[in-house]
């Protein structure tokens, strides 16, 4: 059981003196503090400040019951009422090949625990789960100077509306409790955290992208698909989804022939 540290509000966060059970993790001894709250602005915010702080370790992470300014993807609002899952994880750095993998080690991460629960997710590159169609969870990935932290949200029990979708052709939003599955937090966040370790260490081990890139390609939303394409200098432009580079880039057959992006959103054609 990791070791959980409870702090009721920003205010009492900066005077919590969690600092003897935030540990720097050696191999597989120790076990990962997790901090909770019940609101905070974004616990992304939260694990920032007690880095800052030095009380905030890798794999250290926090959770909170509500964000009263959760934010995904390009700096857009999450939606975040009560019961499901708000989360923010540090992950260690890694070498530069696999950098920009981290959102896809994520969220195949993450797949890998809805599996456990008999759950069939497919990744929507780059960073968003989905079940039946349907969008449940989402992954941010910020990082500052040698430090990395990734922000994941799973709808467990309830959606945004369909107006607070952010594109017309955006994926419908889910819940883990309509495909029949209710779990608390605490209880999807615990495994995650343990999936997402084992990955990057066998991951790193291994010491190939690519083999972890073809992997996880029998997953991935749309493959081989009419998509349109939300990218830079590709705005809304309508292309097939022929897989990702050893880098987790995405790759396209456009009008203009086969082209490589390295962040945009994808769509499915209607």
């Amino acid at each position: 059981m990791a070791g959980r540290e409870n702090v009721d509000s920003d205010t009492a966060l900066q005077a919590a003196d969690t600092a003897a059970d935030c540990r720097k993790l050696d191999g597989e001894s120790a076990e990962p503090v997790i901090f909770t709250t019940e609101t905070c602005t974004s616990t992304m915010d939260v694990a920032w400040r007690l880095s800052a702080e030095h009380r905030f370790p890798d794999w250290a992470s926090v959770l909170a019951a509500t964000q009263t300014a959760g934010r995904g993807q390009f700096g857009r609002t999450w939606y975040s009422p009560p019961g499901n899952l708000y989360g923010t994880l540090r992950i260690q750095r890694l070498e530069p090949v696999w950098s920009d993998l981290v959102p896809l080690l994520l969220a195949e991460s993450l797949r890998v625990v809805l599996a456990g629960m008999n759950l069939s997710a497919a990744i929507k590159w780059p960073n968003d789960l989905l079940i039946g169609g349907k969008k449940v969870g989402g992954i941010l990935v910020e990082a500052r100077s040698d430090t990395v932290m990734a922000g994941v949200g799973l709808n467990l029990v309830s959606v945004p509306l369909p107006r607070d979708l952010r594109h017309r052709l955006a994926p419908p939003a889910g819940s883990l409790r309509e495909f029949g599955v209710q779990r608390t937090p605490l209880a999807v966040w615990s495994p995650f955290v343990q999936e997402v370790r084992s990955l990057i260490r066998r991951s790193v081990l291994q010491g190939d992208p690519q083999r972890f890139v073809a992997g996880l390609t029998p997953h991935l939303a749309y493959i081989g698909e009419p998509i349109l394409l939300d990218a830079y200098e590709a705005a809304d432009r309508p292309a097939v989804f022929l897989g990702l580079d050893a880098r987790g880039a995405i790759r396209v057959r456009t009008c203009q022939g086969v082209r490589t992006f390295r962040s945009g959103s994808v769509y499915p054609m209607m």
